[in-house]
Order: structure tokens, then sequence, then C-alpha cells
């Protein structure tokens, strides 16, 4: 599934690339957004790596907005199942749009927080088949982030983000997320 996103992305991209003369549109507008695309985590207590699907939708202001992020990860060999968070989003460079060159406005970098929650399967820390369960805990995210826009509707949005479990016998369940896909908006 990974690789059907990432297919799409780079179609969506190439196809999307002949629209970057255009010039004096208005990229931090006011308005709803969707998006999708791919997600690599990586966990600071363990080794390795894992992939899952991202998935977010918000509203934007010139300056902020607001996002629900939904990254899946339960596709992959690991404790992991999937984190949702609310998060805040802030804009810092909107405000320099006039001062910039046509084609620096289609980048619009980000820093978001918010909180949320992480749900996980933790069958693989125990040996005995009864002490199974299935558990969540409040989360923190917290990232930077660009969105780079191809026309005045599609972005390629990437961040990173650290994600931590609220509780205190959970913290070891920390990771960081690298997402990249398309933005909509409308």
């Amino acid at each position: 599934m990974l690789r059907i996103v990432s297919c799409v992305f780079i179609a969506m991209a190439t196809l999307c690339v002949s629209n970057l003369a255009r010039a004096q549109e208005d990229y931090s507008r006011a308005g709803w957004y969707l998006g999708l695309g791919g997600v690599v985590a990586i966990p600071v207590s363990a080794e390795g790596e894992f992939t899952g699907l991202g998935a977010r939708g918000g509203y934007r202001g010139k300056w902020g907005g607001g996002e629900l992020h939904f990254e899946d990860l339960s596709g992959s060999e690991t404790n992991y199942e999937w984190a949702l968070t609310l998060e805040g989003k802030l804009y810092y460079l909107a405000g320099l749009e006039d001062l910039l060159p046509p084609l620096a406005r289609r980048f619009q970098p980000f820093a978001t927080a918010g909180f949320g929650a992480l749900y996980f399967d933790n069958r693989f820390r125990t040996n005995t088949p009864r002490s199974f369960s299935r558990r969540w805990d409040f989360a923190f995210r917290a990232g930077l982030g660009l969105d780079f826009y191809l026309t005045r509707n599609i972005a390629i949005s990437v961040d990173g983000t650290y994600v931590l479990p609220m509780s205190k016998k959970l913290n070891h369940l920390d990771y960081g997320s690298v997402g990249w896909g398309l933005l909509f908006r409308f």
C-alpha cells in the first residue's frame, strides 16, 4: 500500500511541475485541506524503523491552523498500531510573502504541536500468553514541516515530528516520525 501511495505522490508531483511558473497565488489563504501519504517511524528506545500510512485534515488560516493527524503503523512488526493527534500549526513566515519572489512563496514552513492518543499492542513484550493486552495512552506530538505548493490547490507536505506517550510506564514507546504526502486545499 505504501508503494501505491508513493507512486501516486510521484505522479501528481510530475504532472504539476509544469505549473510552477504561475505567479501571484495566495498560498497562505484560509481554507480546509485533506492529505494522504506515507510515514517512516523510528523508535527512540529500539532498533530499526517501520513504515505506515498517514492521513491528515484541517483548516488553515494565514498564520496558523488546526489539524487532525492520523498515522497507521499496524502494517509493521512493531508494538505500535496507530497514533491520532489534534495539533495546532504555526506558519511562521506567512507575513513575509510580499518580500519573496513568486517561486519562494510556494514554500510554506510550519511548526506543529498537539495532543492525542497512541494505541499499541504489547503482546511482544511478555512471554506469558495471559498477559496479552492492548493499551492506549495520551500522547504529545511536536515537530516542524514544509508545504510546497505545486498548484493553487495541490501541495507536497513533509514533516518531522516526535511522539511521546504521556504515561511514565510507557515513555519507552516514544518515536520520531517522518511523513510525506500530498495535500489538497479546497
